[in-house]
């Protein structure tokens, strides 16, 4: 499932947002550049991996609160 989380440059990941990733989960050895560009999760453990940003998959949504 896609996060929403992108690389911006060099080591930095960012929201869609602009904000900075706090509490990444990368999966061990990622991001690791050969993926992609976007954050995947893997549903079953939460797990991210870089992922090439053309896959198709379902997303994650933030909801705000209210």
């Amino acid at each position: 499932a896609w996060t929403g989380a992108y690389h911006f440059s060099g080591t930095t990941w960012l929201w869609p947002g602009g904000g900075a990733i706090t509490w990444p989960n990368w999966v061990s050895g990622a991001p690791d550049g050969s993926g992609g560009t976007c954050a995947s999760m893997d549903p079953t453990n939460g797990l991210w991996s870089d992922a090439a940003c053309s896959a198709v998959l379902p997303f994650v949504c933030e909801q705000a609160t209210f």
